[in-house]
């Protein structure tokens, strides 16, 4: 592992070029709304994003509720069971999709 740039990388760290075997990658091209779910020890990234739609990353960390999360002033999303006060996690308030504020996406227009 190579320490990057995070003024110009999403990540802290990466990969060293000489370091990969792209012989069997795979592209997996993605249309406006898709989501790919990449399990964290794969070796996976993005070529630049040139089109006028933004793209977004996001982090899933599946935990129990009784695992105390210890970044401060870090909101954790509540998904199902019962929160344990023991631990003194924050929640977020759940997101709610604004059509004109928010980027539309297939299935937006369900919500």
């Amino acid at each position: 592992m190579v320490d990057l740039d995070q003024e110009k990388y999403v990540l802290g760290i990466g990969i060293r070029p000489e370091d990969i075997d792209d012989f069997q990658a795979v592209d997996l091209e993605l249309v406006a709304g898709d989501v790919s779910i990449d399990n964290p020890t794969i070796i996976h990234g993005a070529n630049a994003n040139h089109t006028e739609q933004w793209r977004v990353g996001l982090t899933l960390r599946y935990i129990p509720t009784t695992t105390m999360v210890t970044t401060e002033g870090h909101e954790s999303v509540f998904c199902c069971g019962q929160v344990d006060a023991k631990t003194g996690n924050l929640y977020a308030e759940r997101p709610v999709f604004v059509a004109g504020e928010h980027m539309s996406f297939t299935g937006c227009d369900e919500l």
